[in-house]
């Protein structure tokens, strides 16, 4: 009985109609179980996701540069490209972004959130003294439409580095789509 409650608890949550009377309570659990079945492969087939890391220390960088995070961990759906630093919208939904800059020095180090070249968030690291590791980021949530580009772009930055290293992954940037 329990069994029967919780398929048809999932049956309201899915949006499956009402049966015949004369169709049987295993002939409704089966039609209910392809049901949830097809639901739950077409959210994993569309899941979106990436997270990539920069494996080694960025020197000289200047305003306007892409920050290209080369390190990927993770690349579902394979929208993220790990050579040019964008992100490129496979399907409209809303999407969650976050990315973290670390800097080491005196130096300060300003990155944008970009999409279409549109800045939507701003990080900042600012090192306090020589030899000084700081660290900034930012999240953000962004209803985005297919072909739209983020990325990680220099921002009141010239002349400095952005740290990272082949075994300390200071410096990174994900994403992943939430929901239509």
């Amino acid at each position: 009985m329990k069994a029967y409650l919780a398929f048809a608890v999932a049956a309201v949550l899915c949006g499956v109609q009402a049966m015949p009377a004369e169709i049987s309570l295993l002939e409704r659990l089966e039609k209910l179980e392809n049901t949830v079945a097809n639901l739950v492969s077409t959210l994993v087939e569309s899941g979106v996701s990436f997270s990539a890391v920069l494996d080694d220390a960025l020197f000289n960088i200047v305003i306007g540069q892409t920050i290209v995070f080369n390190k990927v961990f993770l690349n579902e759906g394979n929208a993220y490209n790990a050579q040019t630093g964008e992100f490129t919208v496979p399907m409209d939904g809303v999407y969650l972004f976050s990315y973290f800059v670390a800097e080491w020095n005196k130096d300060e180090v300003v990155l944008r959130l970009l999409v279409n070249g549109e800045n939507r968030v701003d990080a900042v690291a600012e090192g306090l003294q020589d030899r000084h590791n700081d660290q900034g980021g930012n999240l953000v949530i962004l209803r985005l439409h297919a072909g739209d580009t983020v990325l990680i772009q220099a921002y009141d930055s010239s002349n400095v580095h952005i740290d990272g290293a082949a075994s300390y992954w200071y410096t990174s940037f994900s994403g992943v789509r939430l929901y239509a």
